[in-house]
């Protein structure tokens, strides 16, 4: 058998995982050269790991069960860790890897497979991640993963459609909706790629299960490509047709959130679903979850969701220091107890640059100011009142720091 002189790390095996050391303490002493596709080919298709990274002489470490078995089909080795026999390099007899022979794009590796969002559908993305819990985040990259690997590729992926219902119920608004995906060629549409469901005690409009399915169509990054919502609620259909069509009609603020998320969705088009087996199907669904607890329904405050949501300047602005240093890490809000994004303004750009924007005047907000030479002050107030700091590089080098003029009492 050939030398192993080259490992391809899976997106989905981090550069910490302990299943590198395990796999070169398993390798011995020899010097082999480790790819991590996280950094050297993010958003790398399946297929083309399978068909320009993979050689004789390389051996893929990875955590999807199914690539394992399609790369040890093909000839190449593969470890893989199961709880049953630690890390592997032998083929699972229990999971099924069809290989379906997804045609490959032309051309050499690119430096990067992600698709490139407009400013806007980033923005939102990302303030929706401020929402979800790290389990729930971990989901939609398993299920972004799942739809990549069944296309072969983004760009075989042609059109999205979802359908959509809610019930009332003694608990709450109960749901959800069903997505299916369809491709250019070479496979048949996925159905579902994606279900969910939700809980609402308080909310009672008729586009929350709507924003609830925008809400995942974002995080399943398939907002660029044209979207069909299939309504079984004709009091949906109805205001997401007229959100279309004037997005200033919104009236509250769930219409406002769905409303902004319809806009950054290219050629959205609602359409009435009241018979088929898609209609069946969901109407079953929401017929069950209405009558029987389950951990299906997610519990979920739609409302303050939407009431929250930022306007577009603000969203904007904070896409635009998005992988920048700031006071929040390179990564956004990811669910930090932070009450707004206002820490990204506060933030100066690498030396000699300036701010990157006016810190706090796209907010508009009421303050008052207080000026010190000290390189860092610490607000602290009430629970609900924001208190924050930013650099005042015009005061040579201080700090400016800002709170809203109720706080009766601030410690620094």
């Amino acid at each position: 058998m050939n030398r192993i002189e080259r490992v391809v790390v899976d997106e989905c095996v981090g550069q910490g995982s302990p299943l590198v050391g395990q796999l070169r303490q398993r390798l011995g002493g020899r010097p082999v050269k480790f790819v991590f596709l996280a950094t050297e080919h993010p958003g790398i298709p399946d297929i083309e790991i399978l068909d320009k990274l993979l050689d004789v002489r390389c051996a893929l470490l990875t955590q999807d069960r199914v690539l394992h078995n399609l790369a040890i089909d093909r000839g190449f080795r593969s470890f893989v860790h199961t709880p049953e026999s630690g890390l592997t390099d032998r083929r699972l007899v229990h999971v099924s890897a069809p290989d379906k022979h997804l045609p490959v794009a032309s051309g050499a590796l690119r430096g990067s497979y992600q698709r490139q969002s407009p400013p806007e559908a980033q923005a939102i993305t990302e303030w929706l991640c401020g929402f979800l819990s790290a389990h729930q985040l971990k989901q939609f990259r398993t299920k972004r993963r799942r739809i990549r690997a069944h296309f072969g590729s983004p760009d075989n992926i042609v059109a999205a459609a979802l359908t959509i219902g809610q019930r009332r119920t003694a608990q709450g608004m109960v749901g959800g909706y069903m997505l299916k995906v369809d491709a250019r060629h070479g496979v048949k549409s996925l159905f579902p790629a994606s279900e969910s469901y939700f809980l609402d005690r308080a909310g009672n409009e008729p586009l929350q299960a709507t924003c609830w399915a925008l809400v995942h169509l974002f995080q399943l990054q398939l907002q660029s490509y044209p979207l069909t919502l299939y309504h079984m609620d004709g009091g949906a259909l109805a205001r997401c047709t007229a959100l279309i069509d004037d997005r200033g009609a919104a009236a509250t603020a769930v219409e406002r959130m769905a409303a902004r998320l319809l806009a950054a969705v290219p050629r959205p088009n609602a359409a009435e679903c009241t018979k088929g087996r898609f209609f069946d199907r969901a109407s079953d669904k929401l017929n069950q979850l209405a009558k029987f607890a389950t951990n299906e329904l997610v519990s979920f405050d739609l409302h303050a969701m939407a009431s929250a949501l930022p306007d577009e300047a603000s969203s904007l602005g904070c896409y635009k220091l998005f992988g920048k240093i700031n006071l929040l890490r390179t990564g956004g809000r990811r669910g930090l107890p932070i009450n707004c994004f206002i820490h990204h303004f506060a933030h100066l750009l690498k030396p000699p640059v300036g701010p990157a924007q006016p810190p706090l005047w796209p907010f508009g907000r009421t303050a008052g100011f207080c000026f010190s030479d000290s390189q860092f002050h610490l607000f602290v107030g009430r629970h609900n009142i924001s208190s924050l700091l930013c650099a005042n590089p015009a005061r040579g080098g201080g700090t400016r720091a800002v709170q809203r003029k109720n706080i009766s009492g601030v410690c620094s």
